[in-house]
This record gives structure tokens, sequence and C-alpha cells, in this order.
């Protein structure tokens, strides 16, 4: 499993409909809404500890709705992998472009 997970996750879903697998989309789930700290009280010392599973549990939950993305892109016959790209290369542009005006003696530019 060497593939980049997103090119993974899709070639599994694909297969999985092209051979007539009844799945059930990923369900995306709501975004977390962080908890606001009481000012009043100093924090626990487990507070670390507590932060750093919710950053677990944020890190699932955005897993979840990227496989949800990855589900609705196949199943419209896009790929994701091919998608992504297209957008990373038109990120890229507008950083080119946007570095150039900001520094138009740079040769880069």
């Amino acid at each position: 499993m060497a593939q980049p997970a997103l090119s993974l996750y899709a070639t599994l879903w694909g297969r999985a409909e092209r051979g007539g697998l009844v799945l059930q989309p990923v369900p995306v789930p709501p975004k977390p809404v962080p908890a606001e700290p009481d000012a009043t009280e100093p924090a626990p010392p487990e507070a670390d500890a507590v932060g750093a599973q919710e950053s677990a549990a944020t890190a699932r939950d955005i897993g979840l709705r990227l496989a949800a993305l990855v589900c609705e892109a196949v199943s419209n016959g896009v790929d994701p992998e091919a998608a992504l790209r297209d957008q990373a290369r038109d990120l890229r542009e507008r950083i080119l472009h946007q570095e150039a005006e900001e520094s138009p003696g740079d040769p880069r530019g």
C-alpha cells in the first residue's frame, strides 16, 4: 500500500462500486466546535494530554470528511487525485503570481 492515501481510497471505493458492492458513503461528521476555556480557572496539568486527544479526534474527523469527498468524487466519475492535483497547480500559480508582484526584480518571478 505505497500509493498516496487519497488515490488508494479512491481506487478501493471504485473497485467496490465496480464489483457491485453496496457501500454507504462515509458520513461527513460535523466540524468540531472548540470549547471555550474558562478564564477564571487555571488549566489543569492534564490539559496538554486532553489537547493531544482532541487533535487525534480532529484528525479522525478530517479523515472521515476526506473519505466522504473521495466517495462523492468517484461516484461522480471524478478522479479525486487529479482534481486535487489541479487545485494544487492553481494554488502554485497564484503563489508564483503573488511572489512575482511582491518582488518584481527577483529572477524567479
